[in-house]
């Protein structure tokens, strides 16, 4: 924890990175039984690794699951052509965008971009994305009963934005009361950790 930025006056920003690792980063792994087979073959089904990212617990999107909120229906949005996901361009990622509806209050309803990046390598790409998507989609659709033992995943999303939010507002607290007169917290950010792929072809020469 350090200030990123100083102005006269003794206004301070302070950037924050949280001792718990999972705080840091907006990515939940998803493993899901897929079966991949195109009929008439038989059945194959295999597991299938998905990162999934939601926005980060300080953006606009997130608010509302900063308290501990009923989650009631999630709605994907048709993105063209009847399609919920979209390949993200010069990358092998795809978006979405879901409506959740949840209280309290009654029937209030937000907006979450999900982007979705399958670990997993694919014999039949083109055959095979849509099956993984469509049961992500199924995945990510599913609501449990809002109990501390809800494991579904934006349950858990709800999880990691209180924990987020209120790990700042406890370092704010401590800071604001042991600071000098003369100085003033003007910003709490916290690191976001940015998780970057290289698919890169070798070729070895003889020397």
């Amino acid at each position: 924890m350090f200030p990123i930025d100083a102005t006269l006056g003794g206004l301070l920003k302070v950037l924050l990175e949280f001792e718990d690792k999972q705080l840091n980063t907006n990515t939940f792994n998803v493993l899901l039984n897929v079966d991949i087979a195109t009929p008439p073959d038989p059945p194959q089904v295999i597991s299938i690794s998905v990162d999934v990212a939601f926005p980060f617990w300080d953006e606009a999107a997130a608010q509302p699951f900063s308290t501990d909120i009923q989650l009631q229906t999630v709605t994907f949005q048709d993105l063209g052509g009847g399609n919920n996901w979209a390949l993200i361009e010069n990358s092998t990622s795809y978006l979405s965008r879901i409506n959740v509806q949840y209280q309290p209050p009654a029937a209030s309803m937000t907006e979450l971009v999900v982007v979705a990046q399958i670990n997993t390598p694919l014999e039949d790409p083109l055959q095979q994305i849509p099956k993984v998507l469509q049961a992500l989609q199924a995945h990510i659709s599913t609501l449990g009963d809002n109990s501390p033992a809800d494991q579904s995943i934006l349950k858990q999303y709800n999880r990691w934005v209180l924990s987020a939010a209120a790990a700042v507002r406890s370092v704010e607290m401590y800071m604001r009361g042991y600071r000098n007169m003369c100085e003033r917290f003007t910003m709490f950010k916290p690191v976001r950790l940015q998780e970057v792929a290289i698919v890169a072809g070798l070729r070895s020469m003889p020397a």
